[in-house]
Order: C-alpha cells, then sequence, then structure tokens
C-alpha cells in the first residue's frame, strides 16, 4: 500500500527520497533535538492522557492534587477546571493515539534501561519527535499518489518539494515536530487518497478506512472534521450535479453508514472521557475560549505582519492564484476544494486567538496543504501543458526562491528574530534578511497581542490592507 515506485525515470519518487533526507539531516542537527525539549506547550495537553493513564493510572489527574504548581513548572500536566470541578486535559486524544506507539517503545527501554520511566524523561521526548518523522514519510506518499493521478511527474515532485520545503509545514516537521500539523497534514493525505480510491473502485473496506482516518482527524482537531466536505463534494461541477450526487450516495447508504460508525467509534472515548470527568458527552475543554463567527480576522489571517499566512507562506500563492485553472481544468476537483478553502478559512479565522498563539505564521492553515497542493499543481501544470517555457521556468525559479526565503526565515524564527506572536511591520522590515539583530531598539518594536481584549470576541489589532 505504501511502495513508493522508486525507479529512475521518477523524479517525484526521488523528489520524497530528497524531502525525507533533508528532514532526517534538519531533525538531527537542531537544538531542540539535541536539548530534547519536545513535551512542551500544546504537546503536553496532546500527550498528557499517557501519562496519566499508563504510568500514574490515574486519568482523573488526582495524583496532581497539591502538586499543580510543581507539575505546571516541569510543563507536564496543565488541566484546565470543569463546572463540577473535573481535571480535564485540554486537547482532545487524537494525538495521544499516534504516540501511542512511540510511548510504549520508548517506555519499554526505559524500564529495560534503568531509565527514568515517568514519561518525561530524554527517552520519550526523543521518540514523541521521531514520530512525526514517520508519519509525516507516509503522508508525503500518500499526497504523491493523489497528485498523480491528476497531474504529471514533474508537476508532483515540484509540487512536493514547494509544499513539505517551502511552507511552514518544515519548522513543524523539524522544530516543533510533535505539534499536531504535520500529522495532520499526514492524515488529510490519506484521507484524500482513500475518498480518491473510494469513487474509483467503491469498496466496503475503503470505507472503513476513509471512518477511522476520518475519526482521527476530528479527534485530534474537532474543527477539522470540514474535511469531509472533500468526497461530499468531489466530482460536483455545476449546481445541476448536486441532485446526481445525492442519489449517487443514497444508493451507497451503505457506505456512508460505515464512514459514520467508524468514525464515530474512533471519537467515542473521548465522548467517553468527557462524561467521566465532566458530567457532560460534549465538552469545550478550551475553558473560556470559542470562536467568534460574527467577528472573523480573515484579512489580518492572510496578510497582517503578525501572523499573516501569505506573508510568512507566500509560496501558497501559486496556490491561491492555481484555483482557476482548478476551475478551468479540473472542474470536478474545483467544488470540493475551494469550498474547503473558503469554509476553512472563515472558521479558522473566527477563533479568538486568530493569530494561534505563539507559532510561525498561521500554523493552522498546515492541515489543509494537501488540498491546497491541487490547485497549486494545476496552476504549474497549466504552464507546462501550453509549452509557455519562459512563464514555466519562470514560475518554478520564483517558487524555488520562495524554498528559500521559507527556509531562512525558519532559521530566523528558531533564532528569536521573528517573534512568535508580536511581529509588527516595523519590526518585519527592520529584520527582514538578518540573522542577526544588533540595535537594540529592534525589541521595542515588538507588540504582543491583547490577549484579554481578544478572548472577549473584541479587535485588539488595528490592521489596514490598504
Amino acid at each position: 500500500m505504501l511502495k513508493l515506485h522508486c525507479n529512475i525515470k521518477s523524479i517525484s519518487a526521488w523528489a520524497v527520497i530528497v524531502i525525507y533526507i533533508t528532514l532526517l539531516w534538519t531533525n538531527f542537527n537542531i537544538k531542540r533535538w539535541k536539548e530534547t525539549n519536545v513535551i512542551d506547550w500544546d504537546i503536553t495537553s496532546y500527550y498528557g492522557y499517557l501519562p496519566a493513564i499508563f504510568i500514574h493510572r490515574d486519568i482523573k489527574l488526582d495524583f496532581t492534587q497539591g502538586k499543580e504548581a510543581e507539575y505546571a513548572n516541569k510543563h507536564q500536566f496543565w488541566p484546565e477546571k470543569a463546572p463540577n470541578g473535573g481535571k480535564v486535559i485540554k486537547t482532545t486524544m487524537g494525538m495521544a493515539i499516534l504516540y501511542l506507539p512511540f510511548f510504549f517503545t520508548a517506555h519499554t527501554i526505559a524500564l529495560l534501561n534503568n531509565y527514568e520511566a515517568d514519561g518525561f524523561s530524554e527517552i520519550y521526548e526523543k521518540y514523541i519527535h521521531l514520530s512525526c518523522l514517520f508519519y509525516l514519510f507516509i503522508g508525503i506518499i500518500f499526497l504523491r499518489k493523489s497528485l498523480l493521478q491528476f497531474f504529471n511527474d514533474n508537476i508532483t515532485a515540484l509540487i512536493l518539494l514547494f509544499i513539505t520545503l517551502g511552507t511552514n509545514l518544515f519548522y513543524y516537521s523539524t522544530t516543533e515536530a510533535a505539534m499536531s500539523h504535520a500529522y495532520n497534514f499526514s492524515l488529510y493525505s490519506i484521507f484524500i487518497n482513500l475518498c480518491l480510491k473510494w469513487h474509483r473502485e467503491e469498496k466496503i473496506i475503503t470505507s472503513v478506512y476513509i471512518g477511522i482516518t476520518g475519526g482521527l482527524i476530528i479527534l485530534i482537531r474537532p474543527v477539522n472534521i470540514l474535511v469531509f466536505l472533500f468526497p461530499l463534494l468531489y466530482n460536483i461541477k455545476s449546481l445541476k450535479d448536486i441532485k446526481s450526487k445525492i442519489l449517487y450516495f443514497a444508493h451507497r447508504w451503505k457506505h456512508l453508514l460505515v464512514v459514520a460508525i467508524m468514525s464515530i467509534t474512533i471519537v467515542l472515548p473521548q465522548l467517553l472521557y468527557w462524561k467521566y470527568i465532566t458530567g457532560n458527552y460534549l465538552f469545550n475543554s478550551y475553558v473560556g475560549e470559542k470562536f467568534y463567527f460574527n467577528n472573523p480576522h480573515i484579512l489580518e489571517g492572510f496578510f497582517s505582519y503578525r501572523k499573516g499566512w501569505l506573508l510568512y507562506t507566500p509560496i501558497m500563492i501559486f496556490a491561491c492564484a492555481g484555483f482557476y485553472y482548478l476551475y478551468k481544468y479540473y472542474r470536478h476537483l474545483f467544488t470540493s476544494v475551494f469550498i474547503f478553502f473558503v469554509l476553512n478559512s472563515y472558521v479558522l479565522f473566527s477563533w479568538w486567538s486568530w493569530w494561534y498563539g505563539g507559532g510561525f505564521g498561521i500554523r493552522a492553515m498546515i492541515d489543509s496543504y494537501p488540498l491546497m497542493a491541487f490547485p497549486m499543481a494545476a496552476f504549474f501544470q497549466n504552464l507546462y501543458n501550453k509549452k509557455t517555457k519562459i512563464a514555466l521556468y519562470t514560475s518554478t525559479f520564483i517558487g524555488l526562491l520562495l524554498v528559500a526565503f521559507n527556509l531562512f526565515q525558519t532559521k530566523q524564527y528558531r533564532s528569536g528574530i521573528i517573534h512568535w506572536d508580536g511581529m509588527t511591520k516595523e519590526a518585519y522590515w527592520q529584520s527582514f534578511g538578518k540573522l542577526q539583530i544588533t540595535d537594540t531598539n529592534y525589541w521595542n518594536l515588538i507588540k504582543p497581542p491583547d490577549y484579554e481584549t481578544a478572548i472577549k470576541g473584541k479587535d485588539e489589532y488595528e490592521f489596514n490592507p490598504f
């Protein structure tokens, strides 16, 4: 199923190998790997289920009683408090499921070699970090398989390189590899490929896999349920196709039932956990945080100096431009991908912290890059098909420059020159092209967000795109 079909004539297969060697080399030669500062911030919550269940044997976290500050200082357990007083882990348990085999491996090694078997020592951090490369490699293979169904081998190779090395996915598969984004990128890639396969073969076993994969996507990040728009809207080329698509699914209701049952089965442990801890099957574990759909910050999310998606990941401009060619030449893909992109952007930037806390660029967009690969590929495939060599070579050269720019900005972010949440126009241009800041006044240009105002759904950021 994961056969790469690598041969000397397959440029895209060689691209996968180059990507993975690059990721491996980078991972083993960065500060975070050497210092094993992995289980931290959001990862503390993703991971917390595992040591709580398998080491402390206490999912209620009663063992933290009276030691909350101690655990918080060690960045280990940061539960939220439910109205009934229960200590509830903030994030859903999808990431813990993906970490699980690597956690067990690390725990076994720790026990057999007299390492500290507390779930947070160096051996655990290294294996959790490595889990990202395992899942990402699988995801890249599936993305390649999907792209090759519509685009030629050369374009597929180019897009794989652009998506993995030219976007903030590179940062979140190296420096903060244990964050959820590269994992969801891989699950999206697998999900898309399975949906395409189902539309060709319509096998029940494929429906099972779709349900499992979709369930995991939801369990990692519930808002990513929007990915189901892809199979629902796939092959709808116009409004008149909607009725035929409904009839198409109606005749295959057993498949839909299987997908639903498998997805619910995957999500069920989370519902039971919430019920056990909070007394409710559905619970907003992000206590006090919510979406403000009446006040989205889409322009800020796309263009602001604080975190603008297209400012810090400019290569995705090709994907945005590619929607035109996706509509023109790949209409069966356009509706599903475009509507997902629009709704996903609206939902993501309606979150109270539209900049998504500390991070490099808009990290929440990374999950959807497998879908964005299609319009990007359509852009370059159009140039290739028209044999407009100058336009193709120029666009490819610009793309490669943007890959280099992304790698440079990644280095800047790692060095602290690009601030995690307080960049301004003045700070951005003063630091542009620099790997070292000598002017101490630079730090006065950094303006951290007003979190207290934003969490109330109020504008705290003056932004004028014009």
